[in-house]
């Protein structure tokens, strides 16, 4: 930093790096054109999210000692606003949901919604409202500190009925109640003999418990990627 404070170093394609160090073109603009976000995978390709004319189109850059060679499609036509892998398999955040694609063999057949509905505030952007320590301690406590709209409420049924979740929907005669494994209820509003609200979040306790440090590192570099 010493050497690019007094301007030395040097200068390639516009990149200043300091003595020692090199930049070299690793992929043309032909595979990387319109790069929205981007990571490794286990295997160390690099994938990256690329918005053409239509939705984002999510590639495998292929790499011949140390250089890109061309790109493969991994899964075409998939809103992403952020990605990560755990192993092969990538996790793309997008339109307010979180979807798992499953590598087989190099692509990916389907996108499957691991939330299908929006069960919590908007995450795309939670990296501008919260530093990396206060994402984390939500997520380790999440009841520490509870939004209303998010606390876990308790409807006793007229039958003896325990049903704890969130009011996901209501209709002139019924309630969902949705909990945070998005599992829906159907209450009828006769049938409802008590609502408590309680202090507890809807969000799981010991999401990471089964977690390794370098996954949870993933996972918040993951939802800091939507900045």
């Amino acid at each position: 930093m010493d050497d690019l404070a007094a301007g030395k170093g040097n200068f390639i394609n516009g990149f200043r790096v300091p003595d020692g160090f090199v930049v070299e073109q690793f992929a043309s603009d032909n595979d990387t054109s319109s790069v929205l976000c981007m990571t490794f995978n286990g295997k160390g390709q690099l994938l990256t999210a690329a918005a053409g004319s239509g939705p984002t189109e999510i590639r495998i850059l292929d790499a011949l000692n140390g250089f890109c060679t061309g790109h493969r499609v991994f899964y075409p036509g998939l809103h992403c606003q952020g990605m990560c892998a755990i192993g092969a398999d990538i996790y793309v955040i997008g339109n307010g949901k979180l979807y798992f694609l499953q590598d087989k063999n190099g692509h990916a057949d389907s996108h499957e919604p691991l939330c299908p509905e929006l069960l919590g505030p908007e995450l795309t952007d939670v990296a501008k409202r919260f530093d990396p320590a206060k994402i984390l301690e939500d997520i380790v406590y999440p009841s520490k500190v509870v939004d209303a709209r998010y606390r876990q409420i308790v409807f006793k049924t007229k039958d003896g009925q325990r049903i704890a979740g969130f009011a996901s929907a209501e209709t002139e005669d019924s309630l969902s109640v949705t909990n945070g494994e998005a599992v829906t209820v159907i209450l009828k509003k006769a049938d409802i003999e008590l609502k408590t609200a309680t202090d507890k979040s809807i969000m799981p306790d010991g999401l990471l418990d089964t977690f390794t440090p370098e996954q949870i590192r993933d996972l918040l570099a993951f939802l800091e990627s939507g900045k």
